[in-house]
């Protein structure tokens, strides 16, 4: 299936196969099915396609999107583990993955990944799935004094809380 955007943007998707872009917003469209496992824009900034029907797990293509600086796939019916490949994608400035959880969609599990590689990361908001376990030591160790906040509310994460967090004023885990 196709879609088109309003004004300058324009966005297809050919079955959960490919996606190519001439801007990346896609909020809002009601897309359903699988993320796309094909980007043809390596050189994409903004990857936002939140509030949708999207479902499946994080794809290799998004995942190789050295450039990326902002990805934003909150509240969709995204799955499975956080891919660790996650905290090898150093320009991210901007991480949403909240809100998975609906439809009987259990949203993201397992463990959380190191984010400790994300030194230019400000935001970033993994609330409302059914992450679990530790956080690991080294989680957002990279992070620097720019950094705003990490929501990790309302999972299934247990134990302490790292030291290496406590210098964050924006921390939310409840």
């Amino acid at each position: 299936w196709t879609v088109f955007g309003q004004g300058h943007c324009q966005c297809s998707i050919n079955k959960g196969i490919e996606l190519s872009f001439q801007c990346s917003p896609r909020d809002f469209n009601s897309l359903d099915g699988p993320l796309p496992s094909a980007i043809d824009s390596q050189n994409l900034e903004l990857l936002s396609m939140a509030s949708n029907n999207l479902s499946g797990e994080i794809t290799p293509s998004i995942l190789s999107l050295k450039k990326l600086l902002t990805l934003r796939l909150q509240n969709n019916k995204l799955s499975g583990p956080l891919p660790p490949q996650l905290g090898d994608m150093r320009s991210l400035i901007f991480v949403d993955l909240s809100h998975q959880i609906r439809d009987n969609n259990p949203g993201f599990t397992g463990p959380l990944p190191s984010l400790s590689n994300l030194d230019r990361l400000r935001r970033l908001d993994l609330s409302a799935n059914s992450l679990s376990g530790k956080i690991p030591d080294d989680f957002l160790d990279g992070v620097s004094s720019i950094f705003e906040y990490a929501d990790l509310s309302t999972n299934k994460l247990e134990g302490e809380v790292p030291p290496s967090l406590s210098n964050i004023d924006g921390l939310y885990l409840e």
